[in-house]
């Protein structure tokens, strides 16, 4: 609590190198979180509410291995939109109904690995960090818009470097990244 000072745990497992929380995601209301929690090789997705009550399981994966990393609330608070990494199939986004937990995925993502994802303020698209070879850190890699109305998938930054961090601005009109394409990471803009 930033006025108070007092930490608050909101997760029960302990955590190490093999099990961890990572892209934990504030609802609209400020009242919940929703965030993956890594185990046994793969994520699955919780949602807490912020005084540390009413823990569940928000989308469980399907298979030991896949991954998932929550990419931000529809607007309305109702659904958490997310971005699903099977081991041996394409990425798809998911979006999950919070009261009832009912998944729709989409169309399989067809611009490469998925590894990313951030929503859009106004729920229409997300933009995915996608992979464009084998390897690890400094990889090339490619931004891409999907329309989450039409499933279609849209390039914005191509480039034979890492491209990482993707935030939209506020009214949803650009998007920022970070890029070493010039040889250090500065900050980008695309206008949408």
């Amino acid at each position: 609590d930033m006025t108070t000072g007092e930490t608050r745990y909101l997760t029960q497992d302990k955590a190490d190198w093999r099990t961890f929380v990572e892209n934990a995601v504030v609802s609209p209301d400020g009242e919940r979180l929703a965030y993956s929690f890594f185990k046994d090789r793969g994520d699955d997705l919780f949602l807490v509410n912020l005084d540390g009550t009413g823990l569940r399981t928000l989308w469980k994966r399907t298979a030991p291995g896949d991954t998932a990393t929550v990419g931000g609330w529809t607007p309305d608070g109702k659904s958490v939109v997310f971005l699903w990494m099977p081991e041996k199939q394409p990425a798809r986004v998911g979006v999950v109904d919070v009261g009832t937990g009912q998944t729709r995925m989409l169309a399989p993502i067809k611009s490469g690995a998925a590894v990313n994802i951030s929503l859009s303020p106004d729920g229409r698209y997300v933009a995915l960090l996608t992979r464009l070879g084998s390897g690890g850190a400094g990889q090339a890699n490619e931004i891409v818009l999907f329309d989450l109305r039409t499933e279609q998938e849209t390039p914005l930054a191509a480039y034979p470097g890492e491209n990482r961090d993707l935030v939209f601005t506020p009214d949803s009109s650009a998007l920022l990244f970070v890029s070493n394409r010039r040889g250090e990471r500065d900050l980008y803009a695309i206008r949408l």
